[in-house]
């Protein structure tokens, strides 16, 4: 038996048509008043079926769920992360229920769910954010795998990625979706083991690894895993540990003595004026809240680990922001070092360039790749 297509038994048949046709695109053969409405997307039949029809052909009453149904769903995927977002937003203005806003899983898919206006569940997703345009072969395909530092996630890269024909690959933390509980039981491995699985399932040759903050930690560890994909490296206003070190141990003094005890005290999560003054000292009023709301707690075994490494057998460079409120210069200086960097640059820019100067970095970026090239 081959499969076919599939079928959903409706109520209203001419409400349902009009979302499949005016918010999700199908192609449809019938008009709203048939009994059986077949309707094409990429090759994939599709049938709404009227409920009182079906019933009077089988001779039969049958039970139907009501509200948000959860039995089964519909999956449409879409080109890259970006195109989740825009995709959910233009669905949920013409109509659609919005049922889960875009979010990065931790093994790398970025999804987002909605329901017909009976109830139907629609997944509309990306499985990695790969982005190239067609019929481009930019910079011989080299990808860049993005890691956020602590407390951020995935999206923070979006309007740098916006601007980027290379693929890309923006890491999510495994600490997503967790209770607290769930988080403090995170090993600093588990960090690096989410972002070995997502780029394996990336399947991209070679790529750059652009690492911010707290990220070059994570970042450090994963260039060892893949060392003959990794062809640069790019600490983004990073703490760069000398071997054997954690982040905490890596800071001055006097905040390795006391960021202890505020983990201790306080937890991974800073309060609101913190987060404020020093991730958003150069953002709008909008980006500002939206970093506030979306900040989450890491592990404390992302600040404590000391790690092991070997700096990676590439191309290096650091990107010193010069308003950063969180990493002071004089420390990036010292980082820039660590990492024996072969190139310095500087953004004007706080801790979140690629929020408050995605073009300038998107230039930084390719102008590396070049150099690599």
């Amino acid at each position: 038996m081959k499969l076919d297509g599939f079928g959903i038994f409706v109520k209203d048949m001419p409400t349902m048509v009009q979302f499949y046709r005016d918010v999700l695109g199908f192609d449809i053969k019938e008009d709203g008043n048939a009994s059986n409405v077949y309707l094409e997307k990429d090759g994939t039949l599709f049938l709404l079926y009227r409920r009182t029809d079906f019933e009077l052909m089988t001779n039969r009453k049958y039970n139907y769920a009501s509200g948000i149904i959860g039995h089964y769903e519909i999956a449409l995927s879409v080109e890259n992360y970006a195109a989740v977002d825009k995709a959910y937003d233009e669905v949920v203005s013409k109509g659609a229920i919005g049922i889960l806003q875009p979010t990065t899983e931790p093994w790398g898919q970025r999804t987002c769910y909605i329901a017909d206006p009976e109830g139907n569940l629609i997944e509309i997703h990306c499985l990695s954010n790969h982005h190239q345009n067609e019929g481009e072969n930019m910079d011989n395909n080299i990808g860049i795998v993005f890691i956020h530092g602590a407390g951020l996630n995935s999206s923070i890269w979006d309007d740098l990625i916006k601007d980027i024909n290379n693929p890309t690959l923006a890491i999510e933390y495994p600490n997503k979706n967790l209770d607290a509980k769930a988080i403090d039981k995170l090993t600093f491995d588990h960090y690096v083991e989410a972002t070995i699985n997502q780029i394996k399932n990336w399947k991209q040759e070679h790529f750059i690894i652009v690492a911010h903050s707290i990220g070059a930690f994570v970042g450090l560890k994963v260039a060892n895993h893949f060392k003959n994909e990794v062809k640069g490296f790019v600490a983004l206003g990073s703490v760069v540990p000398t071997n054997g070190n954690s982040f905490i141990s890596s800071l001055q003094f006097p905040q390795k003595f006391i960021m202890p005890m505020i983990l201790r005290l306080f937890g991974t999560k800073p309060p609101q004026k913190v987060i404020e003054s020093e991730l958003c000292n150069d953002l709008t009023v909008e980006q500002t809240t939206k970093i506030v709301n979306e900040f989450t707690p890491e592990s404390k075994a992302l600040y404590v680990t000391r790690i092991n490494f070997s700096l990676p057998d590439t191309i290096r460079l650091y990107v010193k922001l010069n308003k950063d409120q969180s990493i002071p210069i004089t420390l990036q200086d010292k980082m820039a070092k660590n990492l024996k960097a072969n190139k310095i640059i500087t953004i004007d820019s706080g801790h979140l360039p690629m929020i408050s100067k995605a073009k300038e970095l998107e230039a930084v970026l390719s102008d590396f790749i070049n150099i690599i090239l």
